[in-house]
């Protein structure tokens, strides 16, 4: 009888670690899946907001936005928003350094000095 009542809670506790390793699983697919998304539009989300035009900051925060957005279409609503703004960031460096950024640039108007 003992040994019946050992077996039980052993195999009482293989099921609860299961469990908790399921949830881990979820997690960890939630967290990649997340982090394939980020990269995946990180780049289109940056073109984008060169096109749209504007200063440094809203262009990075419009950026953001849309991947965040990205994300939310997704079901994914707990993103931390340091990897996104870091994968902004990472974008915008490589796509300013391979030149791809100078095609969708904005000049801004300089203003005329009467004399």
């Amino acid at each position: 009888m003992t040994h019946e009542i050992i077996v039980d809670i052993i195999l009482a506790v293989i099921a609860l670690i299961g469990t908790i390793m399921c949830q881990i699983v979820k997690q960890d697919s939630k967290a990649r899946l997340a982090l394939q998304i980020i990269n995946s539009v990180a780049p289109a989300a940056v073109v984008a907001a060169e096109k749209i035009g504007g200063a440094g900051t809203a262009k990075f925060t419009k950026a953001v936005d849309f991947v965040q957005h990205a994300l939310n279409q997704a079901g994914i609503d707990s993103a931390d928003l340091s990897v996104i703004e870091n994968a902004v960031e990472a974008q915008w460096a490589e796509l300013s350094k391979t030149g791809t950024l100078d095609q969708y640039k904005k000049e801004v108007p300089s203003e005329k000095v009467n004399s």
